[in-house]
């Protein structure tokens, strides 16, 4: 018997006279990777340092690593390091801890629940990502909830986006770096900018990127004639740009710089709970552009929980195909998908690809790829990898709210 090694290597000059060499078609590989006695749930990576934020069911803020290579999660429980406490709930927020990207690395912005009201807070490392964690009840904050963290991984003052029990939603500038005087007492180094000027906002999601344009507004939507619409704020000149127009309800906005269209911005969101539309800013001169439409064949007929990613030049959008609507998407199975936004009309293949294996109740699906450079367009050094919660069943078939993680190749 010849030995494996001598045998691959003549099959490798072996000519297949009239058989064209053929793309492998893809094969999914989803893979659990935590702890199935420990639920963690709504994770959120930073594609910075290679590690993902989540808070626990009983409001402790915890941080783990992530393997670049592999995807693997470090501990598979998620309890790597805890960074705080009394966090408010998820049921109350409607979402955990979020990553502000930034320099020198990216901060963690949550809720706090302190005598029974709301509070932002912040964990960051004012000394690199390789220094300790300090923690911070932001000023002047009562009330606010759920914050959104920006998206530049070059900004040295990323921002965040917040909402109130009673008052207008409210963006804040926030630094890495706390100032102290003398004496100790720190100086404030926030500016609010109260946005009165939006009424009914929903939604909010910084722009996603490194340009001149990014961090200076956020994608989001707004009642117009009974429907919701969506439209883009610019946090300088504090003035609203509709960007949709008819008749059909629009959810889950979310804006970055595109590279396949010269880095304009671009925006998608749901219609009607059942397709993707993405517009495009032409020239970034504030003109908007229907591009596209995303509904790739599938017999669940929702779209929830949709986010985008570049990798290797193109932008794609992840999302789950689902038996019901809503966010949680906890009364069905779903699949999760991911599609390109680029139409066949452009002359480059559009891609629709489902990536995840079996029927299971998924949610809060999410990507990364371990971009050191810090460039939001990883150049493909590194993999990709989609992520979801599988809603684990209890006795009796029945969903118990446990969550656990799993990993999906993309084949990119």
């Amino acid at each position: 018997m010849f030995p494996k090694i001598v045998l691959t290597g003549l099959l490798a000059v072996i000519p297949f006279d009239g058989l064209a060499l053929q793309a492998q078609p893809f094969i999914p590989n989803d893979v659990a990777l935590t702890n199935p006695k420990i639920s963690v749930q709504d994770i959120e990576f930073d594609i910075q340092g290679a590690r993902l934020t989540w808070q626990d069911r009983v409001g402790n803020l915890w941080i783990a690593d992530v393997n670049p290579q592999s995807g693997v999660i470090t501990p598979p429980t998620g309890q790597g390091q805890r960074l705080d406490k009394g966090l408010a709930p998820l049921q109350q927020t409607n979402n955990g801890p979020e990553w502000a990207w930034g320099q020198p690395s990216a901060q963690i912005v949550y809720t706090k629940l302190i005598n029974n009201e709301f509070y932002v807070a912040r964990a960051f490392q004012a000394s690199g990502i390789t220094g300790s964690w300090t923690t911070q009840v932001l000023p002047n904050t009562a009330t606010y909830f759920s914050p959104i963290g920006s998206k530049n991984p070059q900004d040295v003052t990323p921002q965040i986006l917040s909402y109130s029990r009673s008052l207008s939603p409210i963006a804040w500038n926030i630094t890495n770096n706390l100032l102290t005087t003398p004496g100790g007492v720190l100086n404030n180094p926030y500016l609010s900018q109260g946005i009165t000027s939006i009424q009914g906002l929903k939604g909010g999601r910084w722009e996603i990127g490194n340009g001149i344009e990014t961090d200076f507004g956020f994608a989001f939507q707004i009642p117009v004639n009974g429907y919701d619409q969506i439209a883009h704020y610019d946090t300088l000149t504090k003035t609203v740009n509709q960007i949709s127009f008819d008749s059909t309800q629009k959810a889950n906005a979310f804006i970055w710089e595109a590279p396949e269209y010269n880095n304009d911005l671009v925006v998608f969101a749901t219609v009607n709970d059942t397709t993707i539309q993405v517009w495009r800013n032409v020239n970034n001169a504030g003109l908007w552009q229907l591009i596209t439409t995303i509904n790739p064949p599938n017999a669940r007929p929702f779209v929830n929980s949709p986010e985008p990613f570049v990798y290797k030049g193109k932008s794609y959008i992840f999302y789950l195909r689902a038996e019901n609507t809503g966010t949680s998407n906890i009364k069905g199975p779903s699949d999760l998908w991911f599609s390109s936004i680029i139409p066949d009309s452009l002359g480059d293949s559009s891609l629709d690809r489902q990536v995840s294996i079996g029927t299971l109740t998924r949610s809060d699906p999410e990507y990364f790829s371990y971009d050191p450079q810090s460039l939001t367009n990883p150049d493909g050094k590194y993999p990709l990898y989609l992520y979801y919660a599988e809603l684990a069943q209890g006795l009796a078939g029945v969903i118990d709210g446990t969550r656990i993680i799993h990993r999906c190749d993309t084949g990119l």
